[in-house]
């Protein structure tokens, strides 16, 4: 799970049914009648894609308010510096 949120902070990834199957596989309550797996299963399968979106969405909007301010504006002065040195 720690994988699946870290890289979804940065690159946009395909979950297919079988990911899900590997992610409920470990999360699978051990009690019974808790929750009903494969009812939930396209829910579950419809959050997650909502959570990588909205994540990538924040990453995305963090980013340019970075590259707007004085350490952003700074970086992209440097790399074109670096660009017209080479």
């Amino acid at each position: 799970m720690r994988w699946l949120f870290a890289t979804m902070m940065y690159v946009t990834r395909v979950i297919s049914p079988s990911d899900i199957d590997k992610i409920f596989s470990v999360v699978m309550p051990t009690t019974s009648n808790v929750v009903d797996i494969d009812a939930m299963r396209s829910d579950v399968y419809r959050m997650l894609l909502e959570l990588q979106s909205d994540i990538c969405h924040t990453h995305e909007r963090v980013a340019r308010v970075w590259m707007d301010g004085p350490f952003g504006l700074s970086f992209l002065a440097d790399q074109q510096l670096v660009r017209y040195a080479a």
